[in-house]
């Protein structure tokens, strides 16, 4: 896959956590990788209790920094 491929075609999803849905998003992350990031502020039972709890989502597509089309890409901001 190229990176222009990934960026046409990924999209958003979503992850239930504990009766909570928290969407990701398709991304660039600054190493370079492309994948999904989301997350929030969830309610997490624990015993008889719920606790409000940040949520983060990093889902990073392993490799993707080396795809065809990176390295013409940081050549052109230069």
């Amino acid at each position: 896959m190229t990176s222009q491929e990934f960026i046409d075609a990924a999209s958003p999803f979503q992850a239930t956590i504990f009766d909570n849905i928290v969407e990701a998003f398709p991304r660039t992350f600054k190493s370079g990788n492309k994948g999904w990031w989301g997350g929030g502020k969830v309610w997490i039972p624990v015993g008889k209790k719920k606790l409000w709890a940040q949520l983060g989502i990093n889902l990073t597509i392993i490799g993707s920094k080396e795809w065809e089309g990176e390295s013409d890409e940081e050549e052109e901001e230069e």
